[in-house]
């Protein structure tokens, strides 16, 4: 006697593949961000603000769920300096530029979390290094600069620190261990290893340089931090033909 089979249904299994090769299921759920421009010296709304969304893949380990990357112009500043961006999906990071005559161009972001990050003034001379984090309640409100604001520059000028405040050192070793945690074990213990430099701005950064036992040379990690906790870069390298501490390359 012949055994029964169900029949074969294959509508659920294409309308799946059809999900993954068009991207529909990336983009969910979608979301709306409102901005409001601004001229920053008076805080009157600009109208006519020119407006551009940048949006990249960040879901790097899934390459088949890719959204919808590239650059794409919005509306306007309408009259009371307000520009909508809909249909944001939440796989990308959304960067926007805004840019009117006569004022230097703003920025905003839009990172992961759901943070987003707004331009510091331009008189501060961290502007270029990173961001000021927004309310996220109700329009983002983007203060543009007349083009005659002075624009800071940002030129560090380090000086090694002999007893820096203990909180410092901790904030970085926590940066350090989460990046690279078999390094960090390897060798931050030894307390010979920690170098710490501060420059006129306030900053600070944290150097573990320890001699390569295997390679011969030297291996290091840099953290950069903005007091209290505020962790600005990081880099972590090794110069294997350095003799001593001062040959080592790449270090600042």
């Amino acid at each position: 006697m012949r055994g029964q089979f169900a029949e074969f249904d294959p509508r659920p299994a294409m309308a799946l593949w059809l999900v993954l090769v068009c991207g529909c299921a990336t983009c969910f759920p979608k979301r709306s961000l409102e901005f409001r421009t601004v001229d920053a010296a008076t805080g009157k709304p600009i109208e006519g603000v020119y407006a551009q969304r940048r949006s990249d893949n960040r879901m790097i380990g899934i390459p088949f769920f890719p959204g919808t990357p590239g650059a794409f112009a919005l509306q306007t500043s309408a009259r009371n300096g307000t520009i909508v961006a809909e249909g944001l999906c939440s796989d990308l990071k959304h960067e926007f530029l805004f840019r009117k005559a006569g004022y230097l161009d703003a920025h905003a972001q839009w990172a992961e979390g759901g943070v987003m990050l707004l331009d510091l003034p331009p008189g501060d001379p961290h502007h270029d290094q990173r961001g000021r984090i927004a309310r996220q309640t109700g329009a983002v409100e983007i203060d543009l600069y007349p083009e005659r604001t002075a624009v800071a520059v940002y030129r560090p000028v380090w000086t090694a620190v002999t007893k820096p405040a203990p909180s410092i050192v901790q904030v970085a070793e926590r940066a350090a261990q989460k990046q690279h945690p078999q390094i960090s074990n390897e060798w931050h213990s030894d307390p010979g290893a920690v170098q710490v430099f501060k420059n006129q701005y306030g900053d600070y950064q944290v150097l573990w340089l320890a001699r390569d036992k295997v390679r011969g040379g030297f291996q290091w990690e840099r953290v950069e931090i903005t007091p209290p906790d505020d962790v600005t870069g990081y880099a972590s390298g090794a110069d294997h033909a350095a003799s001593t501490p001062a040959d080592v390359r790449g270090l600042r």
